[in-house]
């Protein structure tokens, strides 16, 4: 038997920002963030989207866990409905706020969406077919014929190459671009392997989890450290002998220098750039591409990280927490609902006012975890 509650939904919502959390705290070490950032990125966002998209509670799996007196106090006041006139909850007043809030920001993500989109319709132009890059970019596709999809097109506004575009990407590049032929190559080949790595549709997901828990610090936090995995990932998959690499820093070194004095922005979530203006990270890219250590535990180490996920994933499910008791609005004192002790009175709003020993507790807007034998009154019939 599959049920939701409020309780099954908590532990979604417990879930997914626990997951987060994780994430940012396993990603501060640096070599793991570059050895197994992706795989064990993807492993946490996809059990906790799936988590989000599934804030069921399954019977036959799930076990009450009866919290202590004062956190079941503290979360039954939360539920409860004391606030104008009875109608209100602390936790109605929490949903709006983070309604709100995502709303907002979804709104202003689209915005700046639909604005940089129209931007780059109207200021874009094609590379002509006898420039150096487009020839360049004619061999990086005959290397990698699915990068034949890619558009390559110069944008005034953008001071460092990028690439756009989830299903029609783009890769946008300076107009004045002083590189030779092999930094060039370098440049492209990196745009071109962020599409080749689906990094576009990963950043996406990153984007869609900022907006939900927006106000959640760990998630803006795993949200940088995923741009500086995606661009390690992707330094050294371009970059991987010695001597590629001294010209590959080089290029990433020419191609920061002109950041650094630009004053040109891009306002729009959904881009992936070659190089930002952040000289910690630059660092951090550096110090990586030259590490040539090898992980000869790999293996283990991600086969532990994808049993750990699916075990949380399963223990989300078989936990479910409960308030012990309930308690009254008059003292502290938990009391266990009987048939002698107390009633319902539903309302006209679909809701129940809880009564003990003939004084009202609180409104309920469900009755799945109390005593089926309580009586349950209309409120027409109370004189």
């Amino acid at each position: 038997m599959i049920r939701i509650s409020f309780t099954s939904v908590q532990m979604s919502f417990l879930f997914a920002n626990f997951i987060i959390i994780l994430l940012y705290l396993v990603f501060r070490n640096q070599k793991l963030m570059v050895k197994l950032g992706i795989p064990i990125l993807s492993i946490g966002l996809g059990i906790t989207v799936l988590r989000m998209f599934l804030p069921f509670e399954f019977v036959f799996l799930s076990h009450n866990v009866y919290l202590p007196k004062i956190p079941s106090y503290l979360l039954d006041y939360f539920l409860g409905y004391h606030h104008f006139g009875n109608c209100f909850s602390l936790w109605t007043f929490a949903v709006i706020i983070w309604i709100s809030g995502t709303l907002y920001l979804a709104a202003r993500y689209i915005i700046n969406e639909c604005i940089f989109a129209s931007n780059l319709k109207k200021n874009c132009h094609k590379l002509p077919e006898h420039a150096k890059a487009f020839l360049i970019f004619q061999k990086i596709q005959e290397e990698f014929p699915k990068t034949r999809n890619i558009s390559l097109y110069t944008l005034p506004q953008v001071c460092t190459p990028m690439i756009y575009g989830l299903f029609r990407p783009y890769i946008l590049l300076p107009e004045k671009l002083d590189l030779d032929e092999e930094q060039l190559y370098f440049v492209l080949r990196h745009e071109a392997s962020h599409y080749l790595h689906h990094d576009l549709f990963l950043k996406l997901f990153i984007n869609i989890l900022s907006i939900v828990y927006w106000w959640n610090p760990c998630t803006r936090l795993l949200s940088e450290q995923t741009n500086s995995i995606i661009e390690m990932r992707v330094d050294r998959s371009v970059a991987k002998v010695p001597s590629q690499k001294v010209k590959y820093l080089e290029c990433l070194l020419a191609v920061a220098e002109k950041i650094m004095v630009s004053n040109s922005s891009i306002n729009s979530c959904n881009v992936i750039s070659l190089c930002s203006k952040s000289p910690s990270i630059l660092t951090q890219r550096f110090s990586m591409l030259m590490d040539d250590s090898k992980d000869i535990f790999y293996k283990i180490k991600m086969t532990l990280f994808m049993c750990i996920g699916i075990f949380l994933f399963v223990l989300s499910f078989w936990f479910i927490f409960e308030p012990d008791c309930i308690y009254t609005d008059n003292n502290n004192i938990g009391i266990t609902p009987t048939v002698e002790n107390s009633y319902f009175i539903e309302r006209t709003d679909g809701k129940y006012d809880f009564y003990f020993y003939e004084e009202y507790c609180e409104t309920v807007d469900s009755l799945e975890y109390y005593d089926t034998n309580i009586p349950i009154y209309q409120r027409e019939v109370i004189l």
